[in-house]
């Protein structure tokens, strides 16, 4: 699936990806009553999501990537996105925020691109108090932190303005280089509980053993940077707090569509926790 040219999801290497995110934060969400999804996609994650057992409510606000998705998809997704027990809105998910009628334990957004126009609303201070304001005590918040489209100047500004906002930010290892920004009210701490949830989940038998080598790689180890590494890293130089009145960050992505992604990462790298043997 395309979106303006760019590419959004497809039905083989980008899976892993579209995966990971949920799943990551679910492994530290205590409970699995409610859950928020901003952006279909292909609507494999909100599968996901869904088998695990939160009751799912999803935000799209493209009537174009719905309908992509139930023609398109369906063979990742599995009719989940029409099922009676999941709430399909054709909203912003801002919007979605602002209307909420019970706390989340769980939820998950993303952008396809930083540069493009509108993304500092999923980036911005006011978005995250949304946010903080639509979970639950200990309720887990995940999105994509893209080292391709950042210098480490905006890597800073990026976790500086979440970190305004949450008490216990993190960073989370994920795959192929890629990172996960989780964000609580709560401290952040692997749950084995939703880890046997996950294990035990029937229905997602078959993305279990597409994910395995990663989970495996991985469990117990996915936190990165905690507040400390992060703290460290925000006060490396200068950060900026995006807000809504502030749009540095598209203007600035755009520009930086040529980043050295390997450069960006390894300096991410260097306030990392080591990872256990």
């Amino acid at each position: 699936m395309l979106s303006n040219g760019k590419l959004e999801v497809n039905d083989s290497w980008h899976i892993a990806s579209q995966l990971m995110r949920p799943l990551a934060a679910s492994f530290y969400s205590r409970r699995n009553e409610q859950a928020l999804v901003i952006g279909l996609g292909s609507g494999h994650s909100t599968r996901l999501v869904d088998a695990l057992g939160f009751k799912t409510r999803v935000c799209e606000i493209s009537q174009g990537k719905i309908d992509a998705a139930k023609l398109f998809f369906k063979p990742l997704h599995q009719g989940v996105i029409e099922a009676a027990q999941l709430a399909l809105l054709r909203e912003d998910g801002r919007q979605c925020l602002l209307n909420k009628t019970e706390l989340y334990d769980l939820i998950t957004a993303d952008v396809g691109s930083l540069w493009y126009a509108g993304a500092t609303n999923l980036y911005s201070q006011q978005f995250y108090q949304q946010v903080y304001d639509a979970l639950s005590a200990d309720g887990v918040f995940s999105k994509h932190l893209q080292p391709s489209n950042l210098t480490p100047a905006a890597v800073r500004s990026v976790l500086a303005t979440m970190r305004s906002v949450f008490p216990h930010v993190a960073v989370m290892r994920s795959h192929q280089k890629l990172f996960t920004i989780m964000a609580s009210k709560s401290p952040i701490s692997f749950s084995s509980e939703a880890y046997e949830r996950y294990q035990n989940a029937r229905a997602i038998e078959k993305e279990r053993n597409y994910l395995k080598p990663i989970v495996h790689a991985f469990k117990g180890h996915w936190l990165l940077l905690g507040n400390q590494e992060i703290d460290a890293l925000i006060a490396d130089g200068e950060a900026d707090i995006f807000t809504d009145a502030n749009r540095l960050l598209e203007y600035r992505a755009a520009r930086m569509r040529d980043t050295n992604a390997q450069q960006t990462r390894a300096y991410i790298m260097q306030f990392a926790r080591p990872m256990p043997n």
